[in-house]
């Protein structure tokens, strides 16, 4: 082989690992790449995953609160009844109080008129 094909031969190799080279940087910047996608994604589901447990951990809160107001309105419903019919229970005693007043009242101004 002569000197100049031989050199050509040498220039052809040179530019062949700078073209290997060059995919081999190529390829492991695409890898770093991905893994760094693949660990932002990662973190991601797991920011994710930690609010949707928070949620739902707020969500069986807002429940248990829910299920707290719906007893105590039961429970203020059945003092209410229980109320209302002690008011009933009063009001009836109140007029039996006022008409026995009244009949006292009519006896001691009737009683001197008709022992006259």
């Amino acid at each position: 082989m002569n000197p100049v094909e031989q050199m050509r031969q040498t220039i052809r190799h040179q530019e062949t690992l700078q073209v290997e080279r060059q995919k081999a940087r190529a390829e492991e910047e695409s890898a770093r790449q991905l893994r760094e996608q693949t660990a932002k994604q990662t973190a991601m589901v797991k920011a994710t995953s930690e609010v949707v447990q928070q949620q739902q951990q707020a969500n069986e809160l807002q429940k248990e609160s829910n299920q707290l107001l719906k007893e105590q309105i039961d429970f203020l419903k059945e003092e209410n009844k229980s109320q209302a019919k002690a008011l009933k229970q009063e009001r009836v005693w109140n007029v039996v109080a006022w008409a026995i007043t009244s009949l006292i009242a009519i006896a001691s101004i009737l009683v001197p008129i008709l022992t006259k």
